[in-house]
């Protein structure tokens, strides 16, 4: 429990992780599946109200829970990808700005963001599979459609989305 409070906290200090690990055990949270019950007044003793309320959206949805901070211990469910929530929010920002102008990014902000990508997969499976990196490279590509198209001078010659794929398994 340390562990998910410390990752989903990073800047508490170890005092109040621990403070917080305990109370969520005083109050019957036995499991990770368990976290999206704790309400505001469960631990609002432990926490300052900004912190709170990040720390409660953590764990908004199960597929968030499962995403940053855990490791499972069991076999993972063969299509979490559908669940997955992508980090957008840690890609570089160079990415955003990128798809803003309509632009592409250079190849070093990309192999930045697919290292992102990866260490989050990497929480939920050590073995992602193709179908569930495929499912995770459409996610992506959704969002920032023209910036991982494939290009051939000025022609546009893919969407992009198996490049991206084949980066993902390359470092996954």
């Amino acid at each position: 429990m340390e562990e998910f409070v410390s990752c989903a906290l990073p800047n508490i200090g170890s005092e109040k992780v621990e403070e917080l690990a305990k109370k969520l055990e005083e109050i019957g949270v036995l499991s990770f599946e368990d976290l999206k019950y704790v309400e505001e007044k469960d631990i609002t003793d432990v926490l300052p109200p900004i912190q709170l309320k990040f720390f409660l959206d953590q764990f908004e949805d199960n597929a968030s829970v499962t995403n940053e901070c855990i490791k499972f211990d069991e076999k993972p469910d063969k299509e979490w990808a559908k669940y997955f929530k992508v980090p957008f929010d840690s890609f570089p920002k160079e990415i955003q700005e990128a798809a803003e102008k309509g632009q592409q990014p250079s190849k070093m902000i990309i192999n930045d963001m697919v290292r992102t990508v990866v260490t989050h997969i990497c929480n939920v499976d050590d073995t992602p599979g193709r179908k569930n990196l495929r499912i995770t490279s459409s996610k992506i590509i959704d969002k920032f459609l023209n910036v991982f198209q494939d290009r051939f001078g000025d022609q546009i010659i893919g969407d992009g989305l198996t490049t991206l794929m084949k980066k993902l398994e390359l470092l996954g």
